[in-house]
């Protein structure tokens, strides 16, 4: 046989080839169309299962005492009063408008018992689905209850203080940190780090802080403050007096007599032993 009469091996189809490396559009959204009837068959279950939950899981509102699903029932902590989230919401808004706080549970304050009526708490609010305004004012109140809103007397701003901690202390420091400036409770004035210890409302403690820093004397008698300027040590303002050692001299308003007196205190001064007689 002639070997160019051979059959040849016919030559590979490049377009056939790679036609079948790619994934045909039509099977594609066949898949895409089988995987939604899935889903939503799958959700129509789900539908009726929780219809059927429904139907079978309900609770009778203690206000309106309509029955409810399941789903919709607000319970109160401590009591274990059961609402729909309707009716509660409406409650605890009319007290928020009244600024009543704490909100108790409607059937315990209407109910006589020994026991305290419960509270709409904190997290039950946010259940309900109150406004932002109402739960705002909420907050408020119930920061308000265990804490006191207090205005810095150097920069202004406020800033709450547990009122059983601000009751304990007679100085309130600012906690913002640039500010820090300290204060009375009762006076309103402002202090220095140096006289948050040492202030009295009356200036009774600065003013001896004071004369303790001057050398100042107090009237042994009337207790009235005296500086002296110059001179001696012999100061009269109700009594006569040492201004040195502080001592009464004599109580009299004879010449004579205050003469007398304070020769004798000047001659037995402990204070003076050491110091020439100016008197």
């Amino acid at each position: 046989m002639d070997s160019s009469a051979k059959k040849s091996t016919p030559p590979t189809n490049n377009v056939e080839s790679s036609t079948k490396d790619h994934i045909d559009p039509v099977d594609d959204f066949a898949f895409a169309l089988a995987q939604q009837r899935l889903y939503d068959q799958e959700h129509e279950c789900l539908i009726m299962e929780r219809g059927r939950l429904s139907n079978t899981a309900t609770f009778k509102c203690e206000i309106c005492m309509d029955k409810h699903s399941q789903e919709d029932v607000a319970l109160v902590d401590g009591c274990g009063h059961r609402f729909c989230r309707d009716c509660i919401r409406a409650y605890a808004s009319s007290q928020l408008r009244e600024h009543s706080y704490p909100i108790f549970c409607p059937l315990c304050s209407v109910e006589k018992g020994e026991d305290e009526p419960s509270v709409l708490n904190n997290a039950l609010m946010q259940q309900i689905g109150l406004s932002e305004e109402e739960f705002a004012t909420f907050i408020e109140l119930e920061m308000a209850s265990f804490s006191i809103l207090v205005q810095c007397r150097s920069c202004n701003n406020s800033f709450f203080v547990v009122r059983e901690e601000l009751d304990m202390v007679d100085t309130v420091a600012c906690p913002l940190p640039r500010c820090g400036q300290s204060w009375c409770k009762i006076c309103s004035q402002i202090l220095d780090d140096s006289d948050a210890e040492a202030h009295s409302c009356d200036g009774t403690a600065e003013l001896r802080r004071l004369m303790s820093q001057q050398g100042w004397k107090y009237c042994p008698g009337c207790q009235t403050p005296a500086e002296k300027i110059d001179g001696c040590n012999h100061i009269k303002v109700n009594r006569h007096f040492c201004y040195r050692c502080g001592a009464i001299i004599v109580s009299s308003i004879a010449p004579r007599e205050i003469e007398r007196h304070v020769s004798l205190h000047y001659q037995t001064c402990k204070m003076f032993e050491d110091i020439p007689d100016d008197t």
